[in-house]
């Protein structure tokens, strides 16, 4: 046995999300959503654009993109199946 005490767990720190910035800029999630994604469909007015932005870059939001892909159904991915990982004739060819 020894005399040390246990190590302690560090909590990771929480991840933002849309919601977060929502909340603290005081506008629906929505709104942040249209106006981080860049649509004009239905612009917001710039004070609150420039609110939110603000708010988004001071508690370090940034967007998901597993979350973003489980909403698209799209990865952007491209997956490469080869036969032999050691062979350097294929880093060449993967290179262009």
């Amino acid at each position: 046995m020894t005399d040390e005490a246990p190590a302690r767990r560090t909590a990771m720190p929480r991840m933002r999300v849309l919601k977060d910035v929502a909340r603290l800029a005081g506008v629906d999630a929505s709104t942040v959503s249209r106006v981080l994604r860049g649509d004009d469909r239905k612009p917001a007015k710039a004070e609150t654009r420039d609110r939110i932005l603000q708010v988004a870059q001071t508690i370090g939001y940034r967007p998901n993109g597993v979350a973003r892909s489980l909403r698209t159904r799209r990865t952007e991915a491209i997956a490469l199946v080869i036969p032999d990982a050691a062979n350097p004739g294929f880093a060449e060819i993967f290179k262009g």
